[in-house]
């Protein structure tokens, strides 16, 4: 049987695909009986190509692959778990399967198991993971963490420095400096009003202005 299998594919790629068939007539060319080797070449110069429907099983085998060990647990993946019955007598073995994941629909993967075949393992919290939360959204999360973490460690390292202390709103002066600038816009060294018993001054309560009495200003003329 091996033998005679040889022999008629030999015979059809020989003589069968370069004999002309009745069934290859065009309407308006009812005298030219085209063998197949021709209409193939007249359909791909019309055509190019011809898109056929997918089945479910091609579906997974047009996905970005890698290659994946089944833990107790099932099979980790982004952070996410993916567990069915039919790794039960793989797990913790060792061995790397390959697997085939959608980048923007988290809800399950394919597996191929040494049958051949590509497995549907669907996620273990897949309840919880609708559209919203895909994995681009993942990891623009933890973009998001990682830069609050930054900003979080450059916060405490300019205030160990002197400078903006954590959670302040605000970069200014040292308090000392502060306290300077506001006596010296009180209007003098300790910030007396002229004309008052005890030397002549009298100490300015701080956080308000003095008041300029011109009987005590006329006193001193």
């Amino acid at each position: 049987m091996p033998q005679l299998q040889d022999l008629l594919d030999e015979w059809i790629a020989g003589v069968w695909h370069h004999r002309p068939q009745e069934q290859l007539r065009h309407p308006l060319l009812p005298r030219a009986g085209l063998t197949p080797q021709e209409m193939w070449q007249v359909l791909l110069g019309a055509a190019g190509r011809v898109p056929l429907p997918l089945a479910g099983q091609a579906y997974g085998e047009l996905l970005p692959a890698r290659q994946s060990a089944v833990t107790e647990s099932g099979i980790r993946l982004g952070g996410r778990c993916y567990d069915d019955a039919c790794l039960d007598e793989h797990r913790g073995r060792g061995d790397r399967f390959e697997v085939h994941h959608h980048p923007h629909d988290p809800r399950q993967v394919f597996v191929r198991l040494p049958d051949g075949q590509l497995h549907v393992v669907p996620w273990a919290q897949g309840e919880h993971g609708l559209r919203p939360f895909d994995e681009l959204l993942r990891r623009r999360t933890g973009t998001v963490l990682a830069h609050r973490a930054a900003s979080a460690h450059a916060g405490a390292s300019a205030g160990a420095d002197g400078g903006v202390q954590p959670g302040s709103d605000r970069a200014g002066p040292a308090p000392a400096a502060a306290q300077s600038r506001e006596a010296a816009g009180r209007g003098g060294a300790g910030g007396a009003v002229p004309g008052t018993a005890g030397g002549g001054t009298a100490a300015v309560e701080p956080g308000r202005l003095s008041v300029y009495d011109a009987e005590a200003e006329a006193g001193q003329w």
